[in-house]
């Protein structure tokens, strides 16, 4: 709404319609601030796109869910479904890894340890997250 109350200063954006959208404002963080809810919605939108586009239910490897709870998401929850969905219909494997993915990880981004993700890299097994 900011960006939208320099358009009202600068004349770009009507001061009446400003008024009546602002009622209410809700300030949704990004994917990059919310803990965990990558891989919740890499979850729910890999059973989706498994059963719809695929023979078998894929599953995320271990180095797969590092990648995903460690990346930025700078695309938000749009480029994170769009990444599960290009790995469901590309890949041909029961198990996802992370150059299935096509995320950028030349960075250098590293996945926090201290929850399953981290337990299962430790243990260099693979796991399935739990729905609830």
């Amino acid at each position: 709404m900011a960006c939208l109350a320099r358009r009202v200063e600068e004349g770009s954006f009507r001061r009446d319609l400003y008024y009546r959208i602002s009622e209410i404002s809700i300030r949704i963080p990004p994917l990059r601030e919310r803990e965990g809810d990558a891989l919740l919605l890499a979850r729910v939108f890999l059973e989706k796109f498994s059963k719809s586009m695929s023979k078998f239910q894929h599953r995320f490897s271990t180095d797969a869910l590092a990648a995903l709870e460690a990346y930025p998401w700078p695309g938000n929850v749009r480029q994170l479904k769009n990444a599960i969905e290009r790995a469901v219909l590309v890949e041909s494997k029961e198990w996802i890894e992370p150059s299935d993915l096509f995320l950028d990880l030349s960075k250098g981004y590293s996945a926090p340890t201290k929850n399953i993700v981290g337990q299962a890299y430790e243990e260099n097994r693979k796991i399935e997250i739990p729905t609830e």
